[in-house]
């Protein structure tokens, strides 16, 4: 079978998929509620646009119980299957996240469970990861224990601390929100909604993160104000400096994070604008990275909704230009 035949089996079972749990969802409308969506990314190259991927997340709900998958794939292949559930249990919530390679090989795993009672919250998190080549598997553990709380008065802390783990905390844009369930992970360079801990060898203290954060709010809205900083087993690694506006309404948000190495350097900096105005909502983000720091991506997403359905149009730029474009259709049930 050829690639676009099998590209289109693929979207014609998606809407098939689709159209059954439609049929479930109004059958125990109560208690459950579902999404779904797809979307095409074309990645620029001479003469024209000849490269192409198709993303199909489907989002399930059940009462405290919710269950992600998203699947990616070319035109010929599985790129990458995702599943994730995650089970609230009064104060005790548990997140499991699995991700599959191409040919259905394991890739990395993450299991968090986090309690939180009176303002103060505990959390571990194992995580296993193949580091190895194709074929040649290579199995590590990594270990993330969490432990904070907020005050009445808004002041948070928390502590972080890795095991055979780095990167805690440090990709603080991949935190931006991003619930599967909303459909709102669709078209961002950054679906996971969770910052994009790396597990290394061997399984021994690798790094420590203290947050520190202040939330208020006021006539102009909701404010965050944090810092956190990184240690290693040599001491100081860096700084991150977070910034984060909500005005509700109209539904505007501005939120800027900025990291800074063990010399103060700027090395990174994400600058964040949402609007949501009736059906339309714009999302623009703009990353800046290196030494010296310079412009990396700018990712910019419009989405129209009516009802329970919605459109998505997103444009991503790197430094040489238009880097990708996504159009997708998603719908809540």
């Amino acid at each position: 079978m050829h690639g676009w035949q099998t590209f289109l089996l693929r979207i014609g079972l998606s809407f098939l998929l689709l159209l059954a749990v439609w049929g479930a969802s109004a059958a125990r409308a109560q208690q459950f509620s579902a999404g779904f969506a797809g979307e095409l990314s074309f990645v620029p190259a001479p003469p024209f646009f000849n490269g192409a991927n198709f993303d199909l997340l489907l989002s399930v709900t059940v009462a405290g119980a919710a269950f992600n998958s998203e699947t990616q794939f070319s035109l010929s292949a599985l790129s990458a299957q995702l599943f994730s559930i995650r089970l609230t249990l009064g104060a005790l919530q548990v997140h499991d996240q699995l991700l599959f390679a191409p040919a259905i090989n394991f890739k990395r795993n993450e299991l968090l469970a986090a309690l939180e009672m009176g303002g103060v919250r505990l959390a571990t998190e194992v995580l296993l990861a193949d580091l190895g080549p194709p074929g040649a598997p290579n199995i590590n553990p990594g270990l993330i224990i969490e432990v904070g709380g907020r005050s009445q008065l808004g002041l948070g802390l928390h502590s972080f601390t890795g095991f055979g783990v780095t990167r805690l905390v440090q990709d603080l844009d991949t935190t931006l929100p991003c619930d599967l369930s909303e459909l709102a992970c669709l078209g961002s360079s950054h679906p996971d909604g969770q910052p994009d801990k790396l597990v290394s060898a061997p399984f021994v203290f690798s790094e420590e993160a203290v947050r520190a954060d202040l939330a208020f709010s006021g006539s102009f809205g909701q404010v965050t104000l944090a810092a956190t900083t990184l240690f290693t087993l040599a001491g100081f690694n860096g700084e991150l400096i977070e910034a984060d506006l909500k005005i509700e309404p109209p539904g505007v948000r501005f939120a800027a994070v900025s990291t800074f190495d063990s010399g103060f350097a700027l090395t990174r900096d994400t600058i964040l604008f949402e609007a949501t105005l009736g059906p339309f909502a714009w999302r623009g983000l703009t990353i800046f990275s290196g030494a010296p720091i310079a412009f990396a991506e700018q990712d910019f997403k419009l989405r129209l909704t009516f009802g329970g359905f919605s459109a998505f149009s997103t444009i991503i730029f790197a430094p040489v230009g238009l880097s990708e474009l996504r159009l997708g259709l998603g719908v809540k049930l």
